[in-house]
C-alpha cells in the first residue's frame, strides 16, 4: 500500500485579492530579451520609362468568315417484319438442302423405272421385300426392316451431303416404308385387337 504525499500549497491568495499574471501571451517577447532595432526599408527603385508602342502602318482587313448551316433531317424507314415463308417455300428451301433439283429428279425415275431382267424397279423390289417381312415374321419386323434401312440413309445424307446415290437409296427406302404401313396397325396399337 502506497502513503499519499501531502499537498503542500506554494501560494495561498486570500479572497478578493488580485490573481498574480498569467503566462506569457503566444509569441509574447520575454522581458529580458532586447527587440532587435527595425531594418531600414530599401529605397524605391528609379522610375523608368514606360516601353514604346509600336504602332503598325496598315493593319489588314479582317478576314470574312462564311458559315455554312447544314441542316440534315433522318427520314427513319418504315420496320416491316421479315415476311414468312410459305409451306411450299419452306418444302423448296428443304428439297434444295438435301440436293440439287436434277438429282432428285434423276434419283426418283432410277428408282421407279423397272430394271432390266426383272421387270421391277428398285422401289417395288424393295417394298415386296418389306411387305414380305410383315407377313411372315410380323408387323414389329418389316417397320424395323424398313425403318432402319431408312433412318441409315437420312443419317448418311445429313451427314455427308445429298448425291444422287444417296437420295436414290432414300427414295427407294421411303418406298419401302410406306409399303410396310398398315392403317388397321392403329387399331392393333390402341386396342390390341389383331384380325
Amino acid at each position: 500500500m502506497t502513503t499519499r504525499k501531502p499537498i503542500i500549497p506554494s501560494m495561498i491568495i486570500p479572497g478578493g485579492a488580485p490573481l498574480p499574471p498569467g503566462p506569457p501571451a503566444p509569441g509574447a517577447v520575454p522581458p529580458w530579451r532586447i527587440p532587435a532595432p527595425a531594418a531600414a526599408a530599401p529605397p524605391p527603385p528609379p522610375p523608368t520609362a514606360p516601353p514604346a508602342v509600336v504602332v503598325p502602318a496598315s493593319a489588314p482587313p479582317p478576314e470574312q468568315v462564311h458559315h455554312h448551316h447544314v441542316h440534315v433531317t433522318l427520314q427513319p424507314l418504315p420496320y416491316y417484319e421479315p415476311i414468312e415463308p410459305t409451306r411450299w417455300e419452306r418444302l423448296w428451301a428443304w428439297i434444295r438442302s438435301i440436293g440439287r433439283p436434277w438429282q432428285l429428279i434423276v434419283a426418283l425415275l432410277a428408282a421407279v423405272i423397272p430394271m432390266p431382267f426383272t421387270g421391277h424397279s428398285a422401289a417395288s423390289t424393295w417394298a415386296a421385300t418389306v411387305y414380305l417381312a410383315r407377313t411372315e415374321w410380323g408387323a414389329p419386323f418389316g417397320y424395323a426392316l424398313a425403318g432402319l434401312a431408312l433412318a441409315w440413309v437420312v443419317l448418311r445424307i445429313v451427314r455427308h451431303g445429298g448425291t444422287l446415290l444417296r437420295i436414290w437409296a432414300g427414295v427407294v427406302t421411303a418406298i419401302g416404308l410406306i409399303s410396310a404401313i398398315n392403317l388397321f396397325d392403329i387399331v392393333t396399337l390402341l386396342t390390341g385387337v389383331t384380325r
